[in-house]
């Protein structure tokens, strides 16, 4: 007989007390020259055959069937099939007479009927075997993301052992933690995601952690996106049935933040403009038909021999008179952008008309121009919030301790219950039933994670606070003046950033204001208010102190940190 050795080492569990394939193919070798078998040819391959589609298997059964060799050597029967489909391809084979014979080590296997019938015990013991360890994994699995850990990999994040057990949890990955942190950031700044992409990987040098086989790359587009929709990053992660953990590991960002990015990006399905080069493309609504409002580009020419005007973007003559354009006597050129409803609700007849560039621009630049307060005033108001923001760190710290001991008590509550119903006394469930102690100890860790929610946001925004605010007023500075000099890119960008809403009705715009900049323009009024009454801010700033008017100022700024725990929070300001 000839013999095809066939060695198969998976990557998969099961086979942890496998020889590596060196290790098979030497035996095997040993164990042919030993009872002097004809060997044809050796295959090999690293797969589970728990799955169709091993492809040396299935090469090595087509050249069985071409009579290129007679008979299989193998370690174990375990090593040719674990699937109920590639075990009855063997075992029909040796019906056909194609197979005469399969050994191993330990013994063989020709036609006979008692062969194949223990041949057939063989292939359901490691398909029942295969089916147990499937099953096991699932439930660990499950188990393990109940109580808050994930199982898969994610960006910024690697797997490590927990010394007490020895189980693998996410921690950060020093390396790239930060790096992905500060990129979903940038996002919430309103950066593009190219663009944030293209920070990431080219200065700030981010690279996948490298593998036996891959990594060491920058991180791809698609990948990007899924970060930036994955609610594990805000500190949630889900079971297979679709039900929503709080997960253990360090959040990059609150999920105040995820629900901000989600927003950003804007829904599936949401209308965008065509014209990519054209300014506040996305960013304006129509106030009747919720349209999406796009930015067109006419560019025109009246004829100076018959006087009509035509679009001459792309043509080069007159429809009219046919008169090149090139040969007309000082042609009068039109050129103009305005803002459209879309109009694409069927079952809507949207009457709106359209708004030129320069009344929208006007619109915006005055908007910018209430959010500029000078240096000074500025470097006054930000010392008043950095003393608001000291008294406030101190609330927020009780606020914080008071958060952790509702937090232990109810974990003492927890091991409580867990002791009443295990302990002896209630082995009858006397005390305890079953069925009231899941709904009690549900409430509890229900409980629990709303107030881990509450402390996590709190440590975010403490933490961040004032350095957003510095940030906030030194862009509105600069903004007025950067929107009325920048080209169309710049002016879109800043209106981005600063994250307004913007709705056309009857041609007038509506503006709705996020924080901080409600806040700020409420603040820039409330000085102007006081320079009215003749206290001069820029001469008197020293002397606000003494006269009681830091609590006028800076209580309408402090809304701003107030309103930050309720995000949504906006106000409409009408202009025309």
């Amino acid at each position: 007989m000839k013999y095809f050795v066939y060695c198969r080492k998976s990557t998969e569990g099961e086979d942890r007390q496998i020889l590596s394939l060196p290790a098979q193919k030497r035996e095997l070798q040993d164990l042919a020259r030993k009872h002097k078998l004809e060997i044809v040819e050796i295959f090999s391959e690293a797969a589970s055959a728990y799955k169709l589609g091993r492809p040396q298997f299935n090469e090595m059964l087509r050249r069985l069937q071409e009579g290129e060799a007679d008979a299989i050597l193998t370690w174990t029967y375990s090593r040719l099939a674990r699937n109920a489909l590639d075990g009855a391809m063997l075992i029909h084979s040796l019906d056909e007479g194609i197979i005469k014979e399969i050994r191993t080590p330990g013994g063989y296997c020709d036609g006979s009927g008692n062969s194949k019938f223990m041949l057939q015990l063989e292939f359901a013991m490691s398909k029942k075997t295969s089916d147990d360890n499937s099953e096991a994994v699932i439930r660990g699995n499950k188990e393990k993301i109940l109580r808050g850990w994930d199982i898969r990999r994610h960006a910024g994040y690697r797997f490590v052992e927990e010394p007490l057990t020895g189980e693998k949890i996410i921690d950060t990955d020093p390396e790239r933690f930060d790096l992905v942190k500060n990129a979903l950031h940038l996002i919430l700044q309103h950066r593009s995601v190219t663009e944030v992409l293209e920070i990431l990987n080219t200065q700030w040098g981010y690279r996948t952690p490298k593998t036996r086989k891959l990594g060491g790359k920058p991180m791809s587009l698609s990948n990007f996106y899924k970060i930036l929709h994955e609610e594990f990053y805000c500190g949630w992660i889900y079971t297979a049935d679709g039900e929503r953990i709080k997960a253990k590991h360090v959040p990059m960002i609150t999920e105040a933040e995820y629900w901000n990015i989600q927003e950003i990006l804007g829904k599936k399905g949401k209308p965008r403009p065509k014209w990519l080069e054209l300014p506040y493309r996305g960013l304006i609504k129509c106030g009747e038909c919720d349209c999406s409002v796009c930015m067109e580009e006419k560019i025109q020419c009246i004829c100076s021999a018959c006087k009509t005007k035509f679009a001459s973007k792309n043509r080069t003559d007159c429809p009219e008179c046919g008169l090149s354009i090139d040969k007309m006597n000082n042609p009068t050129h039109l050129h103009y952008v305005y803002g459209r409803c879309t109009k694409k609700k069927v079952n809507i007849k949207c009457s709106q008309k359209t708004i030129k560039i320069e009344e929208l621009e006007h619109i915006l630049s005055e908007y910018l121009l209430g959010l500029n307060l000078s240096p000074r005033v500025t470097e006054w108001v930000l010392k008043q919030l950095e003393k608001q923001n000291a008294t406030q760190f101190q609330t927020n710290s009780q606020v914080r301790q008071n958060l952790e001991r509702n937090i232990e008590e109810i974990q003492k509550q927890l091991d409580s219950l867990l002791a009443s119903f295990t302990s002896p006394s209630n082995a009858a469930h006397e005390l305890i039933t079953p069925d009231e102690y899941k709904e009690h100890k549900r409430k509890l860790i229900t409980s629990k994670a709303k107030i881990q929610e509450q402390l996590t946001d709190s440590l975010a925004q403490s933490d961040t606070w004032m350095e957003t605010a510095e940030g906030a007023f030194d862009f509105a500075r600069t903004a007025y003046t950067r929107f009325n000099t920048g080209d169309y890119k710049t002016r879109t960008e800043i209106i981005k950033q600063l994250g307004l809403n913007l709705t056309l009705k009857d041609r007038k715009i509506t503006i709705d204001q996020p924080q901080p900049w409600l806040f700020m323009y409420k603040a820039n009024q409330k000085l102007a208010e006081l320079k009215n009454r003749r206290l001069e801010p820029e001469k008197s700033i020293d002397n606000y102190d003494k006269t009681g008017i830091v609590d006028e100022v800076i209580s309408t700024l402090q809304g701003w940190r107030e309103s930050n725990s309720r995000q949504g929070f906006w106000r409409p300001l009408f202009y025309h």
